[in-house]
């Protein structure tokens, strides 16, 4: 439960949440089950003053926009890295203009 995510990561040892955020590559989970988890895990984020880390595949407009709703709402983040970053230029550029961070993995290095 959200309860028990918070609680653990209450812990010194914690340093951030996540990787969290919305993936609909794949069918796995409805897509408005992964908003509510999302958002309840910017929520902890937010409450115990932890970065958030974010992982968006093929979600990046309404992963920006519940970003941008959550800090508009209740407040900015400690810190937002966007992890294994394969997005646009354009999307790169949206998310340092937000002040958040990007991390790149070996997929960059992919053909496609």
């Amino acid at each position: 439960t959200m309860a028990e995510l918070k609680e653990l990561a209450r812990s010194e040892k914690v340093v951030a949440i996540g990787e969290t955020g919305l993936d609909f590559h794949y069918d796995f989970s409805p897509r408005q089950d992964q908003r509510r988890v999302f958002e309840a895990q910017l929520q902890i984020a937010r409450e115990l003053n932890r970065p958030a880390i974010i992982h968006s595949r093929e979600a990046f407009d309404e992963t920006i926009d519940i970003l941008e709703q959550f800090i508009r709402l209740k407040g900015r983040l400690k810190g937002v890295v966007f992890h294994c970053f394969s997005g646009s230029a354009r999307q790169a550029r949206i998310v340092l203009d937000h002040g958040f961070y990007i991390s790149f993995a070996g997929v960059v290095t992919f053909r496609n």
